[in-house]
């Protein structure tokens, strides 16, 4: 089975090598209680233990770095506009900054993050097929599952085949520019894709029903119980979550 990121199993963290549905509860579990917090700092205390989390993990780190930076490109336009247009108390000598707004951007700023790296640690240190398994071992919908599983392939398939109309279109001197033949164009491109994309998602279809399947992947189905040492694992970071939901009340109170 294909990690993520390229990782072997010997290289990956003892919480990406924890099985994949306790990782799936507690990520369902964290999330809500990082959310509900509302003081900064008890917001800076769950970004650093969600970072010791993506330690714990072992994810490889710039494309960790890569993903944060994309994903703070959006706090610092927020950071921006809440700190220049929130009506609230200005902030000293800059007349021109609001206090509140400037604390909301950051307590904004600070959740997305904690929230993001949990989500790198726990959800995106398993592969596309060990998630699946999970969840169709969790009970959710067949349809769910195989829809996710068939996304993560269709999507690189559709991206190939797109890459190669445009390399088609740049051989045939095709530039792109303000002018009604070029949107045209580029909606000959999109609907040529989606069509393509149908007709063989049928024929993969077919092929699938002359191998017998029947609607669920039986791979998937294998997996070993659960260690007691995962769940009390688990219970120790809920606990450590809802730990910080009290002490953010007694702060914010």
């Amino acid at each position: 089975m294909n990690l993520p990121d390229g990782q072997t199993d010997s290289r990956r963290g003892v919480l990406a090598r924890m099985d994949t549905r306790v990782k799936l509860l507690l990520a369902l579990g964290l999330l809500p209680l990082l959310i509900s917090l509302q003081g900064v700092a008890s917001l800076a205390l769950a970004l650093a233990l969600s970072a010791a989390l993506l330690v714990w993990a072992r994810r490889p780190t710039r494309q960790i770095f890569y993903r944060l930076a994309y994903a703070n490109i959006f706090f610092v336009f927020l950071f921006a506009a809440l700190s220049l247009t929130y009506p609230a108390k200005e902030l000293g000598e800059w007349h021109f900054l609001s206090l509140d707004g400037v604390r909301l951007a950051c307590g904004i700023a600070l959740k997305g993050n904690a929230m993001l790296l949990v989500l790198l640690s726990l959800v995106a240190s398993s592969s596309v097929p060990e998630l699946a398994g999970a969840l169709q071992r969790l009970r959710v919908p067949q349809k769910l599952v195989l829809l996710l599983t068939y996304t993560y392939r269709q999507v690189f398939i559709i991206a190939e085949e797109m890459d190669r109309m445009r390399q088609s279109a740049a051989a045939r001197c095709f530039r792109p520019g303000l002018r009604l033949h070029v949107y045209r164009t580029f909606g000959y491109l999109l609907a040529q894709s989606l069509v393509r994309s149908l007709d063989r998602g049928q024929r993969i279809h077919e092929a699938m029903l002359m191998r017998g399947f029947v609607g669920r992947f039986p791979h998937l189905q294998t997996s070993g119980r659960v260690g007691v040492l995962e769940i009390c694992l688990g219970g120790l970071l809920l606990g450590l979550g809802l730990g910080l939901v009290v002490l953010d009340r007694m702060v914010v109170s």
